[in-house]
């Protein structure tokens, strides 16, 4: 048996866990869907808030994002000293909300 030509192609991701920031300068996250998509796709596995950066951000988005609970939560707010600055608006699709909670909990949006 060789073994010398066998490959092995592994992709971690780490699940989430403290501050991300969404938008202005230098973060994590230019838009507020592409956050989303990774929390749905990655999960939590520790306190979680998005900061919302000043900005205007179009919705759309479903949220259904695993290892939600009572410890693993996720906060949505807007970043520390800009409450009032920001704004998320319908996208204008076919779908009839900005943001939908499907098969998760323990989500707090804050303003």
């Amino acid at each position: 048996m060789n073994l010398s030509n066998d490959l092995t192609v592994a992709k971690a991701a780490l699940r989430f866990s403290g501050y991300i920031t969404v938008g202005g300068t230098s973060p994590k996250y230019g838009t507020l869907v592409s956050a989303v998509n990774d929390l749905n796709t990655y999960g939590v596995c520790g306190p979680t808030t998005i900061l919302i950066r000043p900005g205007t951000y179009t919705g759309g988005f479903i949220l259904n994002i695993p290892n939600t609970n009572s410890t693993n939560t996720v906060t949505f707010r807007p970043d520390w000293f800009n409450a009032g600055k920001v704004k998320i608006q319908f996208d204008g699709s076919t779908n009839n909300y900005v943001a939908r909670f499907n098969n998760t909990n323990n989500i707090t949006l804050k303003t």
